[in-house]
């Protein structure tokens, strides 16, 4: 029996997942171009996203895409985006009034964003460092880590 057909298949729930993924991509580089908000440090988290969907891709299906350490990289790379991420919304939540105007809401729904992407975290972590079931497929063997 090979490795592929031994692989157990992932929960509905992250194939669910994928497509709020997809549409959140897409919503939010919408919002983006229209509010004008950031266009350089958006444009670069939206590229970010999008590489890591490759990733979230390869981990619903157990496939290895480009090379493990590529995806190590990508994953310390991406930690390090959401740590500034979520260092400039607390700075700007700590000086903003909240009274429910736009630029209240967008930082509340920044917040709920990044909270959203915590599964989407989990999956290319585990995509990455997860050399047995993934970068063990048809014989090859996993890069060093």
């Amino acid at each position: 029996m090979d490795i592929e057909a031994r692989r157990p298949s992932r929960h509905v729930l992250w194939w669910v997942y994928s497509a709020y993924l997809v549409l959140a991509l897409f919503a939010g580089g919408y919002l983006m171009i229209v509010l004008g908000r950031y266009p350089v440090i958006g444009g670069i988290s939206t590229v970010m996203d999008a590489i890591g969907l490759c990733g979230y891709y390869g981990f619903l299906r157990y496939k290895p895409l480009l090379t493990q350490r590529f995806w190590i990289g990508f994953v310390t790379l991406y930690v390090t985006k959401l740590a500034v991420a979520l260092a400039l919304l607390a700075s700007l939540a700590l000086e903003i009034n909240w009274d429910g105007s736009l630029t209240s809401r967008i930082v509340l729904m920044d917040f709920v964003g990044i909270v959203l992407g915590a599964p989407f975290l989990v999956a290319i972590v585990n995509y990455a460092f997860d050399g047995k079931r993934i970068w063990m497929v048809r014989g090859s063997t996993p890069s060093p880590a």
